[in-house]
């Protein structure tokens, strides 16, 4: 049986940005390869995120909407 240490928020958010860095570096190393600049792709992820974060704001929960 596998015990479970409770993680602090800090611990949990760090993993959490690790995780998302890893994974955002790939997409970058990905879309450089298909000819797109680091500063274009940057500025793209900061829209999307932008409008990922509106619509969370005005519909936390779109799956429960009719």
């Amino acid at each position: 049986m596998t015990t479970m240490i409770p993680e602090s928020d800090a611990d949990r958010v760090a993993r959490l940005e690790a995780i998302l860095d890893e994974l955002i570096l790939k997409i970058m190393v990905n879309l450089n390869q298909h000819g797109y600049g680091t500063a274009e792709i940057l500025a793209a992820l900061d829209e999307v995120c932008e409008k990922r974060h509106k619509a969370y704001q005005e519909d936390p929960d779109p799956a429960e909407d009719p």
